[in-house]
């Protein structure tokens, strides 16, 4: 059987999470001893995987980050997402 209905939602067309992940970012790469800004985050990051970010962040500290790291930052972006994410403007109606 076919689906009634497909979605394909790139960010920012149903909700927009960026501003929130890239919030967490910086808040867990600062943590692990590297300070950096949310615009940074969003300036860098945006568009890449989380690999990526991972090998930059290790790159730029010059040692591995902690292996909780990923974990813990998921844990807490997603939480953030669940209290957090709105539908954009306009989307209720559509």
């Amino acid at each position: 059987m076919l689906p009634a209905l497909v979605v394909f939602d790139c960010d920012g067309v149903l909700v927009d999470s960026e501003a929130i992940a890239n919030r967490i970012m910086a808040e867990c790469i600062t943590a692990a001893g590297l300070p950096i800004t949310y615009e940074d985050c969003r300036s860098r990051f945006v568009g890449g995987t989380l690999q990526r970010v991972i090998d930059t962040v290790e790159q730029w500290l010059g040692r591995p980050l902690p292996a909780d790291w990923k974990a813990d930052f998921e844990a807490r972006r997603d939480a953030a997402f669940r209290a957090e994410l709105q539908p954009v403007p306009g989307v209720a109606a559509a």
